[in-house]
């Protein structure tokens, strides 16, 4: 009987191969090298492969009857290989019934010098490994169909939301320019609110078009001075540091591998959380070293700080700092974060009321290339 001493044929190290049998759920077998004799198959196929042992005793080649159609020449090819005296590896299903089971096949030539005599091999049940690769490759279909939508939905931002706002702005100029003196006080404020109200909107529609682009409008990653991405964010918010008499002091920054427009994004909205937040005349620090294999940078501001069950809670969408009522869209913070996860590091907030706030975060060494 397979698995047991076999008279019509020399099996070398039995007791050993009896042993691993018995210690392991893997098909394990040994052939003659033109496999017309199974020398030894161990209990385990007939649980993978669903065909009778015995089966292997009257016909050696019925264990290819047991292989998915589809499958058969490859397994052919396998033999033939093997028998000339190279290993092989490889994936088929298996099952009489539905052939719904994976199995991994590893074979290889055992023999004398040139001459090859048996072949073994080892069969592993990897069924489950590859429902999961299944299910992967639907969550990634899952998620490119999301992304077309929200492809489509920055679409509908860009153009048809903000034609509606473009309208409402221009009619209230029209209605302050032509009858300014017939309006009262009153009327004057009801346009002032359509009008803030009409660039608030905007404002939240152009953070949502730049929040759902960060993975598909940016650019390539390329060596990049931080210190001068610094600056450049410096630049842009020149006019609110003056209006609030700021002072920004950084130093000596690394230099890291990154997109330099997505990165400047970053240290901007940080830079103007920090200035918005703060009182009196703000003062904000800027730091960054490398720590292993990633960079870490921190923009520390001199402010009203969060509290710190609010602090989790500020890098989600729409969420507002301390006194921001009227202020901001809250979707900077966010942007920041989704650029960040984007060259594969993190962002966190170290905060007490009253004491200010650190807002730090981490970039990779070598991010992905995008």
């Amino acid at each position: 009987m397979l698995g047991e001493d076999c008279e019509d044929a020399a099996v070398p190290d039995e007791g050993i191969l009896s042993a691993l049998a018995a210690a392991t759920d893997d098909v394990l077998w040994l052939f003659t090298a033109d496999w017309e004799t199974a020398v030894f198959v161990n209990e385990s196929y007939e649980d993978i492969w669903g065909r009778p042992l015995a089966a292997l005793e009257e016909e050696p080649l019925d264990f290819v009857r047991g292989v998915h159609p589809d499958d058969r020449p490859a397994v052919r090819q396998m033999m033939e290989t093997v028998a000339g005296g190279e290993a092989v590896e490889l994936e088929i299903r298996v099952d009489d019934d539905a052939y719904d089971r994976w199995v991994q096949v590893q074979c290889q030539p055992v023999g004398s010098g040139d001459e090859v005599t048996h072949v073994a091999g080892v069969a592993r049940d990897v069924t489950d490994r590859h429902r999961r690769e299944q299910e992967l490759r639907e969550l990634e279909a899952q998620l490119e169909a999301s992304n077309e939508e929200l492809q489509q939905f920055a679409y509908v931002a860009s153009h048809d939301l903000q034609e509606p706002l473009r309208m409402v702005r221009s009619y209230m100029n029209l209605l302050e320019s032509e009858y300014r003196d017939e309006l009262d006080d009153e009327a004057q404020e009801y346009i002032d609110f359509a009008v803030d109200g009409a660039e608030r909107m905007k404002g939240l529609i152009e953070g949502l078009l730049e929040f759902s682009r960060v993975e598909t409008r940016g650019g390539e990653f390329e060596s990049v001075d931080a210190s001068e991405v610094v600056e450049t964010a410096r630049k842009a918010l020149a006019m609110t540091i003056e209006e609030e008499d700021a002072t920004v002091e950084a130093e000596p920054l690394p230099t890291v591998r990154a997109d330099p427009n997505q990165l400047s994004r970053v240290f901007q909205n940080l830079l103007s959380n920090a200035v918005q937040y703060s009182e009196g005349d703000p003062v904000v620090e800027i730091r960054g070293e490398q720590r292993g294999d990633e960079y870490v940078f921190a923009v520390e501001d001199d402010g009203v700080g969060i509290p710190e069950d609010k602090q989790s809670e500020m890098v989600e969408i729409f969420r507002r700092g301390p006194g921001a009522e009227g202020e901001g869209t809250g979707i900077g913070l966010a942007i920041a974060e989704r650029i960040v996860q984007r060259h594969g590091g993190e962002m966190w907030i170290d905060s007490a009321r009253g004491e200010g706030t650190t807002v730090s975060f981490s970039l990779s060494t070598a991010p992905d290339e995008c």
